[in-house]
């Protein structure tokens, strides 16, 4: 607070200054927008960029319940697998990879879940217009 504002004067200039991502309600005040948790920008424009699959913080957390480790040859594979069905005009697929499967949305080149053998009790999928076994 400057010293104008604790004598009960208006804020000084400096302080209404607007930066990006600054937020004001409808009296004129001013607070900064916290950065939300997550990848930034940079790096989801990046990920699009390289073709590479994104994991939703869901499917991220199963991979760690389950131990589940893509190394870089499955990670290939998967991305090759997703391309196949992007050519084929598929949205959402069921990838089978080795002893996984994994839902992703194509359009968007996101893992949405995950599962390992262990949790496909059923062996029902439903929601997807398609499905790949990565080779």
């Amino acid at each position: 607070m400057t010293m104008t504002e604790a004598a009960g004067g208006p804020p000084d200039a400096a302080s209404r200054i607007r930066r990006p991502g600054d937020i004001s309600d409808n009296r004129g005040t001013i607070r900064r927008q916290q950065q939300a948790d997550g990848p930034s920008f940079a790096d989801f424009l990046q990920e699009e960029l390289a073709g590479e699959i994104s994991v939703s913080a869901h499917a991220r957390r199963r991979m760690r319940s389950e131990n589940i480790d893509l190394d870089d040859q499955q990670t290939a594979r998967l991305q090759e697998a997703v391309s196949k069905v992007k050519a084929k005009g598929g949205n959402t697929s069921l990838v089978m990879l080795d002893d996984v499967a994994m839902i992703v949305n194509v359009r968007q080149q996101r893992m949405v879940t995950v599962m390992s053998e262990d949790r496909q009790q059923d062996r029902v999928f439903t929601d997807i217009d398609s499905a790949v076994i990565a080779d």
